[in-house]
C-alpha cells in the first residue's frame, strides 16, 4: 500500500492511503497563525479542531509556545494557547 503524506503551511498532515481513506492531524511544526489551518485559527474557531498526531507532538506543541517571546505571541494568547492545547485529543501511538 501506498501512503502519501501532505503537510500543510499551518502544520496539518493528511495522510492519503492507497484504498481512499484519508486522516489529518496536527503537528508540532508549523506556522501556529497560518490562516487556513495554523492552531490560532483552531483557538479561535475559525475551523474545526484537528487532533494532534501524537501525544508527543501536543507536549511539543506546549513546549513551543512556553518559549514564545512576547513579539510572536502576547501573554494573554499564549495562555489561551496553552490551555486549549493541553485539553486537545492526540491520536494513540
Amino acid at each position: 500500500m501506498i501512503d502519501i503524506e501532505l503537510v500543510s503551511p499551518g502544520g496539518v498532515v493528511t495522510v492519503c492511503a492507497e484504498d481512499g481513506a484519508s486522516w489529518s492531524a496536527r503537528l508540532s511544526a508549523g506556522l501556529i497563525s497560518d490562516a487556513s489551518d495554523g492552531l490560532l485559527s483552531e483557538l479561535d474557531g475559525r475551523i474545526e479542531p484537528v487532533p494532534f498526531a501524537s501525544l508527543k507532538d501536543k507536549e511539543d506543541m506546549i513546549r513551543r509556545l512556553e518559549s514564545m517571546d512576547s513579539q510572536h505571541l502576547s501573554d494573554e494568547l499564549r495562555g489561551r494557547a496553552i490551555k486549549y492545547v493541553e485539553g486537545s485529543p492526540y491520536y494513540e501511538e
